[in-house]
């Protein structure tokens, strides 16, 4: 399996590997927008590649989402530049409590829309 890069091409190859090694089926879970902006903001940096697509993957199964578009990855990018400035020890409880409210918000987005 190769790293990602900066082409989203490269993070989408790296993506779909990392799905398929955790049993997933399908390739195509994360539009080309979402891997885009997922690209663009991890710079490829593996890591960060993937606690995006955690989050996407954790917010799309909370609201029932079939793929993974690009409001999702927003919403996970901003959710991580939330985590990144929390202060040294912030547990991983912290961490899922924020997600539920992220996925709670999608979820009123989606009922509402």
């Amino acid at each position: 399996m190769q790293d990602p890069s900066d082409d989203p091409r490269e993070t989408n190859g790296y993506i779909a590997d990392r799905l398929r090694i955790a049993g997933g089926s399908n390739p195509r879970l994360f539009t080309p927008d979402a891997v885009q902006l997922i690209t663009a903001y991890s710079r490829g940096v593996p890591r960060v590649v993937n606690v995006l697509c955690d989050h996407c993957l954790l917010a799309g199964y909370a609201n029932e989402i079939r793929q993974i578009d690009a409001s999702i990855a927003r919403l996970a990018i901003e959710y991580f530049d939330e985590q990144e400035d929390a202060p040294d020890g912030a547990s991983r409880v912290t961490t899922r409590r924020k997600v539920a409210r992220v996925a709670a918000v999608l979820a009123a987005g989606v009922v509402s829309a």
